[in-house]
Order: structure tokens, then sequence, then C-alpha cells
């Protein structure tokens, strides 16, 4: 074989062992398992069902919890967090932002052993007040949602990671009873007699964003929430600023 056809050869060769090296790696590739995406260690997933429910059901609890306070007594309206723990059961420890604006609470204990659950941005809808039926209740309540376009929150100085994407909640259809002058009570877009959100609703919704958070050790912890949209049509802008200084007990 003269020496063009050897060179020839070998270089024939090379390219089918490049292409059967080329195969080979692309069926590897293709063989691996998809990997779960990881979320941050000390934060339920947002496809998981701590205590047995999902993020959506926890939503609704936790509305039934901040709307059965009147605005004297409501956590929304706790300037300092003392009365954090008043009305709280069970497994999940409820933190309130804000109706909008900036809170510091400094003194709020969380009993030990609790996981901890609050709203970054959220929004709340009932009917009548705002809308005859489910589907106009939902439809004012996401479309609020729809134009969040930041939430942030750090445990202890470290920032969660995708919170806008995979930390969006729109909750059942769920039932509640409004207490007497709520601090919602004229925030709803009708005026019925008798104030807004009181009494008994058969049909709630909201959409926004949540975290839970695995029990933190006991001592003193920092959690900063933030959360703000605003709308380029009516120039309506809305955001929330909270900050507790809370300490977990022994």
């Amino acid at each position: 074989m003269h020496e063009h056809q050897m060179t020839q050869f070998n270089h024939g060769r090379m390219v089918r062992f490049l292409k059967v090296l080329i195969l080979i790696a692309l069926v590897s590739l293709l063989a691996q398992p998809v990997l779960a995406k990881e979320h941050d260690p000390g934060v339920a997933p947002p496809d998981s069902t701590p205590y047995g429910r999902t993020y959506a059901d926890w939503t609704a609890e936790w509305w039934r919890y901040v709307l059965s306070f009147p605005a004297t007594t409501n956590p929304l309206n706790d300037s300092t967090g003392a009365n954090c723990a008043v009305g709280q059961s069970g497994p999940v420890f409820f933190l309130v932002g804000t109706t909008g604006g900036k809170a510091v609470r400094n003194q709020c204990v969380v009993p030990a052993g609790k996981s901890i659950f609050f709203p970054i941005i959220n929004f709340m809808c009932a009917a009548p007040e705002d809308g005859p039926a489910a589907a106009d209740i939902q439809g004012l309540c996401s479309w609020a949602a729809d134009l969040v376009d930041d939430v942030q929150v750090t445990v202890d100085a470290v920032p969660l990671q995708d919170l806008l994407a995979d930390y969006r909640f729109p909750s059942p259809i769920f039932s509640m009873t409004g207490a007497v002058d709520n601090p919602y009570d004229t925030w709803c877009t009708g005026r019925p007699a008798g104030g807004c959100y009181e009494g008994f609703h058969d049909t709630t919704f909201s959409d926004g964003w949540w975290v839970l958070l695995d029990p933190l050790p006991p001592g003193e912890h920092k959690i900063h929430i933030t959360g703000h949209l605003y709308d380029p049509d009516s120039g309506w802008e809305f955001g929330v600023n909270t900050t507790y200084h809370l300490k977990v007990a022994d």
C-alpha cells in the first residue's frame, strides 16, 4: 500500500473511531437519570407535603388564622412581634408580613421544634366582595400576582434560591370566617354592609409566594422578607419588607 493510501486509510479509521466515541458518549448521556432540582436545605421543596398538607393547603390555613383577628389584636399590626404566638397551634408556626410597607419585629419567640411558614407577598380575594363567583376572585388575585417582579428571603443572612420561579402557590378555594373590623375591612372591591371579609365566607382564594422552613435550632435568628410588584399600565406599585429578629426557645 502506498504511503498516501496508508494515510487515507488511517484517517478514515480515525474518523470512524471518533464517531463511535461520540455515539457512546451520547448514549451514556441519554441513559443518565434525570436529577430532581435541588432546593435550599432547610426549606420544604415546593412539591412536598409537610405534615400531610401541600403548600397550597397551608396557605389557606394561614389566611384562616390571620383573618380571625380584629385589627386591634391582629399579628399584622403587631409592631414588635411580642404577640406572635397568640392563637398558634400544631406543628407549623405562622409568621406574618404587613398590609404594605416595612416592619421590624424584635420580640417574637417561636417554640422549639416548630416549622415556620410565611408569605413573601400574597393576595386574598373573596366572594362576594371581590366578585360573585370563584372564577372572578381567582382572576382578580392571580392578575395581581402576575405583576410581582421580585421576591427575596434571607435566613440568618443566607439568601434562599429560586423563589420567584418555584414558590408561587395559588390556593384551593377555601372557606374562612373573618373577624369584625379585621385589617382588610376597607380593602375589598365592594363595600357590603358590616364591612369587608367579615363573617363566614365559603368562597375565598389566595395567590402568592410562600416559604416553609424546617424547625430552626434554638437561639437567635434573623429572617428578612421582601416582595414587590409594579403595574406599568396603571402605575400601581406595592411592596412589603419585613424583618424578624426572632428567638427559637430551648
